[in-house]
């Protein structure tokens, strides 16, 4: 069962409750985990699934990000977040098959079977 963190900072957990009951390779939670980047010799190895309250908070800076020069564009789909769906913004109530997804060009959300395919951004804190 995934975690309700919906809020900004309930992604790193999300993640981590996500990767201990589900073993499944290549999922979201999984390959947020894994990335890694070095930038000047330091290696940045802390990343997770955002909430849907993470994603909201990016997309509402959505066009500032992008603005940054070799920012990588969001793509215009729905991304992948770590909270249940309905939990205080759906219909299905806290659910085992549905996840929130944020829809990166119209800004919309709401929730699809969690074994459906969506972009991913990994996010991390500092």
């Amino acid at each position: 069962t995934w975690s309700n963190g919906v809020y900004s900072g309930g992604g790193k957990s999300n993640t981590a409750d996500i990767l201990a009951d589900c073993s499944e390779p290549g999922i979201a939670a999984e390959v947020c985990s894994n990335y890694s980047i070095t930038d000047f010799d330091i290696t940045y190895d802390d990343w997770f699934l955002p909430s849907r309250g993470e994603l909201s908070a990016i997309y509402s800076i959505k066009s500032t990000l992008e603005s940054v020069s070799g920012f990588i564009a969001f793509q215009s789909e729905n991304h992948a977040s770590s909270t249940e769906y309905g939990n205080g913004a759906g219909t299905y109530g806290t659910s085992t098959i549905y996840g929130e997804c944020l829809n990166f060009l119209s800004g919309a959300q709401g929730g699809a079977m969690k074994n459906a395919t969506f972009a991913v951004r990994p996010i991390r804190a500092f």
